[in-house]
């Protein structure tokens, strides 16, 4: 149950918005975190008919996440070259070449750090992993959606069906945009079958390389397919998606104030044409049509990357934050060695000399007292031996002070590399014009937390050494 209530209020809330506009992007994180409590709760409930059952289904879903980050590593890589062989030497085309090579560089390097144990290497990694694992979310997020949203049925009655362009090949209707055209006229003869009267507009511009407007030769190639010519409307000024959207509407416009519409285009392009239609305040749902298995990743990829950026306000605010949080136990000091944090110090030094005969008052109480004592006597005591005094020894006021400011100060914390490096991200995103606002540090623990953190200790007297435990002879 623990799980299955935020399970059930996320469900509910993602019906809720999906009826009101399902064209919303988060919607997907709706559906994301409803499913994650879903995965838990199922869990817990069947921890409570068999534990071993619930351990071994665990397992085998921590075994898989590794195996299915290297796969899918692996696929990209693969998915890339098929797409610079087939498509050409474009940035588009190695989208998917890039992510598959980053995930087994970032698996590689976080391997090397966690050898060495070089701090630099390991902060940068830690960084970068926590920015990784925050995208990943957003794109399985995305993708879930996507999904959904493409697969789901439209069966209300419509008044245009708009088809969106995707480029011509001189003056010849590449596959991809073939596609799109036989989708669009499959959904026009289904609304003619109900016994409507839909209206076909082509939508695209005449970009470099091309010999003709795309719209036009998209009319061709649907009259050539048995269109009706005097049910197709061309809009040829577009050179985007939103600048299809918004051409279209003006002309849906002024055919029928009052309107339905709907959007074809492939299955990658769905959830980004959604969200511009509602942004161009288009009454339109988008559909897919297919699209060939080798060119679907990195399309898919490219989508993500755009519409990633159309909510940089949010997402760089989140990333930068989340880099920054600290995530080891570990803390440098000033000549830039690392170390354990030093546990915390009891007492102080007029306990020591308290408790050591011929340096003050006597005392018979408190762990200090104790923990000298014992070393006085020569008990073997590894905190006493490490708490041990220095010799007693005599020097100039002058060579006191110099000793004391040459030392490193016991217990001095320089910042950590994690936190420049997210404070670096944060400040980009502030300059380009994408600060989120103020957002406080999410709080990591550190493994060694139950220890409280060593109080400064009391500056030493001025007539007497750092070592010196007997105070100088008045002059």
């Amino acid at each position: 149950m623990l799980f299955l209530i935020p399970a059930a209020v996320l469900f509910v809330v993602f019906g809720i918005g999906f009826a009101y506009e399902r064209r919303l992007v988060r919607n997907g994180v709706y559906l994301f975190l409803a499913c994650l409590f879903l995965v838990g709760g199922l869990l817990m409930w069947l921890a409570t008919y068999s534990e071993s059952a619930a351990a071994v289904v665990l397992i085998v879903l921590a075994l898989l996440i590794p195996l299915t980050t290297l796969a899918l590593a692996v696929f990209l890589v693969l998915n890339g070259v098929t797409m610079l062989r087939r498509e050409g030497r474009r940035l588009a085309n190695v989208l998917s070449l890039a992510a598959g090579v980053g995930i087994i560089g970032f698996v590689v390097l976080r391997g090397i750090a966690g050898t060495i144990g070089w701090a630099p290497l390991e902060v940068t990694m830690d960084a970068t992993g926590k920015v990784i694992g925050y995208v990943s979310v957003l794109f399985a997020c995305f993708l879930l959606y996507s999904l959904v949203y493409g697969a789901f049925p439209h069966r209300r009655r419509v008044d245009f069906i708009v088809v969106l362009g995707s480029g011509l090949i001189g003056s010849r209707v590449p596959p991809l945009l073939a596609s799109r055209l036989d989708k669009g006229l499959a959904e026009f003869r289904a609304q003619q079958e109900k016994g409507r009267e839909p209206v076909l507009v082509t939508s695209g511009g005449q970009g470099p390389g091309e010999d003709v407007p795309e719209a036009r030769a998209m009319a061709d190639h649907l009259i050539a397919n048995g269109a009706p010519p005097e049910r197709i409307l061309v809009e040829d000024r577009s050179r985007s998606t939103e600048e299809n959207l918004r051409f279209s509407a003006a002309i849906m416009r002024e055919h029928r104030p009052e309107h339905r519409a709907l959007v074809v285009t492939n299955n990658f392009h769905v959830m980004r044409a959604a969200r511009i239609a509602r942004k161009e305040g288009v009454n339109a749902q988008v559909i897919g049509s297919p699209t060939a298995r080798y060119f679907w990743p990195s399309a898919t990829i490219r989508e993500f990357v755009a519409v990633f950026l159309a909510h940089r306000v949010v997402n760089f605010g989140c990333a930068g934050c989340s880099s920054s949080a600290p995530c080891s136990p570990r803390s440098e000091t000033r000549n830039g060695a690392v170390r354990p944090r030093a546990p915390p110090r009891h007492g102080n030094r007029a306990s020591f000399r308290s408790a050591v005969p011929g340096t003050g008052a006597a005392r018979t109480s408190g762990p200090s007292a104790r923990r000298t004592v014992a070393a006085a006597a020569g008990a073997p005591n590894r905190i006493a031996t490490r708490h041990a005094p220095l010799p007693l020894t005599r020097c100039s006021r002058r060579s006191c002070d110099a000793q004391r400011r040459s030392r490193p100060r016991r217990g001095a914390v320089v910042p950590r590399t994690s936190h420049r490096i997210g404070a670096l991200l944060l400040l980009t995103a502030l300059v380009a014009g994408c600060s989120a606002g103020p957002s406080q540090r999410p709080a990591v623990a550190y493994r060694d937390a139950e220890q409280p953190v060593a109080p400064r200790p009391a500056p030493p007297d001025r007539h007497r050494c750092r070592g010196s435990a007997r105070p100088r002879a008045a002059r």
